[in-house]
């Protein structure tokens, strides 16, 4: 996470540069809004709009100038797994998993086309939930609940 002052003044640098007013009002709401990136992205991502956007800068500007962030890369990989469920191509561990909380393939395949949405968002709730990286393994990779015991299994 960035500190605040470092942020402050990334931000301030940004304002000037496009001969905008702020306030420290500003400042904190914006903190708030980008403190979870990683710092060379934000600072990658607001030198990058200084020098190609002349327009007004949003908060959102900012977000999708970062490449592959974290919330990106989850999010690309989630449409991906729905899709393989929509085709009804092989699914990895996880997507199984949930598919199977759902109700399994069946429950999916015989919803009705208006409610198919809503599946989806079932789906994109319980994925998210899932892919949270676990700590006690380094914060790498996907953690299964109970995959420790079946890794055990001789």
């Amino acid at each position: 996470m960035i500190n605040r002052e470092r942020f402050a003044v990334l931000i301030t640098t940004l304002f000037e540069s496009k001969l905008k007013t702020f306030t420290k009002e500003t400042i904190k709401i914006w903190y708030e809004l980008l403190k979870k990136y990683p710092p060379d992205d934000l600072y990658g991502a607001v030198m990058n709009l200084i020098e190609t956007d002349d327009n007004y800068i949003t908060v959102g500007k900012i977000i999708s100038q970062m490449k592959d962030t974290p919330e990106k890369v989850k999010l690309k990989e989630m449409n991906t797994q729905w899709v393989k469920v929509l085709k009804k191509e092989e699914l990895d561990q996880i997507t199984e998993r949930i598919i199977d909380m759902m109700g399994g393939k069946r429950a999916i395949e015989s919803c009705p086309v208006t409610e198919i949405s809503w599946k989806k968002k079932e789906f994109e709730q319980l994925y998210l939930i899932y892919c949270e990286p676990n700590f006690e393994r380094g914060g790498k990779g996907i953690y299964l609940t109970g995959q420790d015991i079946i890794d055990k299994k001789p």
